[in-house]
């Protein structure tokens, strides 16, 4: 083979001088660079190959060209001079991957940057998506466990007072449909709405509800709720005409008696009598149900549900358990049953079997139907007997009720603080101090009760007489002597007390008693 020029395979091998020549490996297409080197200490030559990456043939030469003169080929340079040279071009590589390095950790940071970003972005818009809107938190309040236990009814108007708030945001900030994003401004606005557009204990109970609506939410991971809106404001003190109903006085208790005992119907809203319902005549239960809310001062669900299983006919007492605070205390009230009540309850139809409720029909509408339903026969009643139900509200708002069944439970009340009944028994008939009664109290003070109850007084045209008797010393007399009568008067006392407990008998109980009575009988003649 020749040194220069020669061909192997069809492939020329070019041998150069120092500044090195290109070679081709047979059947490849790269051009190679080949240098030549002499140590100087064995002074032997020795090959150099480098790539130039490229199959052109001027492009081979011009990298050639390049690297001959970077690093010194065919130049008079020393084997250590070489070196040295090679270790600075190493130095520029290691710079280059320094910088490389530095650039890839700067992309490297430059990206995770980036996705934390598109991470928080996601997580903002999957926070947005899952943020309870106004008509959601509703839904969310009503299933929580952590609300308050409120009845069906209040619960009822919570919802009607949470639609009138949301309404209001609704038409005021178009925008805000979070609940999150209700703000204290907007709170403030929403309570100066209020302020200028209803009276002040509505006011307050709004504000009071919301509060507590915010409270329960703020648990829930989807409510996201950083602050209580309603944090500060406070509630304002309601005027006199607003807490208390009209006080009803004996005469006014005299015209609702006279139109319960009359013959004409009384039309009410949307009522074409209000002493009919369907096909029943129910004027004997409505003049029970003012009677016992007159002689009780209980609530008109209590009344209305009034059960003849709870009514002690020996012991002359109604032993029921107020609905309103049932869910928080769980305590009973023994309330003593004065004569023209007890004279009332035995004119009813349900007098005879005495099971079931005493008043049925109204027991029907309240429960089953709607308790509405039973107020509105109670105010056309008022309404009939010349007593004015409503007044102007404030702020030019809808106007209030004054005079309602609620009105008899205020009689009762004022009746009894205002001739000397003790406080304590006057709060445990209206329930005031129910949560701190013991189960015994009653037993602890039956006489005490009894005698509150009688001062109470009497009102016989309830049960169709003309007259009412407003002395408490007369109704205390007349009530004595009924009692003291049935002391005296023992077989009768007795005998009635017997008949009244055979009636609740069932026939075994019954079968029971004869053989108890037959037994006694036997023993006394032995």
């Amino acid at each position: 083979m020749k040194k220069n020029g020669s061909k192997r395979n069809g492939r020329t091998l070019r041998r150069g001088n120092g500044t090195g020549s290109l070679w081709r490996k047979p059947g490849g297409n790269v051009w190679y660079m080949l240098f030549a080197e002499r140590d100087p200490a064995t002074g032997k030559a020795k090959r150099v190959y480098k790539s130039t990456g490229t199959a052109d043939r001027a492009e081979a030469q011009r990298i050639l060209d390049e690297t001959a003169t970077k690093y010194g080929y065919g130049a008079n340079y020393s084997h250590a001079e070489h070196l040295a040279k090679l270790r600075e071009a190493a130095g520029d590589v290691e710079a280059r991957i320094e910088q490389q390095r530095a650039a890839l950790q700067r992309e490297a940071e430059e990206r995770a940057a980036a996705e934390r970003k598109a991470a928080e972005e996601r997580a903002a818009q999957e926070r947005d998506r899952n943020a309870l809107t106004f008509a959601e938190a509703w839904i969310i309040y009503a299933d929580s466990k952590k609300r308050p236990d409120s009845g069906d009814r209040t619960l009822a108007g919570y919802e009607q007072q949470y639609n009138t708030f949301a309404a209001w945001v609704k038409a005021r900030y178009p925008k805000v449909t979070r609940l999150r994003d209700f703000s204290p401004d907007m709170a403030e606005a929403f309570i100066d709405h209020l302020d200028s557009t209803r009276s002040r204990s509505t006011r307050n109970k709004y504000l009071v509800f919301l509060r507590t609506f915010w409270r329960v939410l703020r648990w829930h991971p989807d409510a996201q709720l950083a602050v209580d809106p309603w944090e500060g404001i406070r509630t304002v003190a309601a005027t006199v005409d607003q807490v208390n109903h009209k006080d009803l006085t004996l005469d006014q208790l005299a015209a609702v008696a006279a139109v319960l005992n009359s013959t004409a119907p009384v039309p009410g809203y949307k009522i074409v009598n209000v002493f009919r319902y369907g096909d029943t005549d129910i004027r004997d239960e409505l003049r029970a149900l003012f009677a016992v809310g007159i002689f009780t001062g209980a609530r008109l669900g209590d009344c209305a549900t009034m059960k003849w299983a709870d009514i002690d006919a020996v012991a002359r007492t109604w032993n029921y358990e107020p609905r309103k605070t049932s869910r928080k205390y769980h305590r009973r009230v023994t309330c003593a049953i004065h004569p023209t009540l007890e004279a009332v309850l035995a004119a009813l139809p349900t007098f005879t079997s005495r099971k079931g409720y005493a008043l049925p029909t109204l027991a029907e509408i309240y429960l089953n139907r709607e308790p509405s339903m039973v107020t509105q026969r109670v105010q056309a009643i008022f309404r009939a007997a010349g007593i004015d139900t409503t007044a102007p509200g404030e702020n030019g708002t809808r106007t209030r009720i004054i005079v309602g069944f609620h009105s008899l439970r205020h009689f009762f009340n004022a009746w009894l603080n205002n001739h000397g009944v003790n406080h304590a028994v006057a709060d445990y008939l209206t329930c005031h101090e129910q949560g701190k009664v013991s189960a015994t109290y009653y037993h602890e003070n039956r006489d005490a009760i009894r005698r509150a109850i009688l001062a109470l007084p009497t009102l016989p045209m309830l049960t169709g007489a003309q007259a009412a008797v407003d002395a408490p010393q007369a109704a205390a007399e007349l009530a004595a002597t009924t009692y003291q009568a049935e002391a005296t008067d023992a077989p009768r006392g007795n005998l009635e007390a017997l008949r009244n407990l055979l009636a609740k008998m069932s026939d075994t109980e019954l079968r029971e008693a004869a053989d108890m009575i037959q037994a006694e009988r036997d023993r006394r003649n032995a």
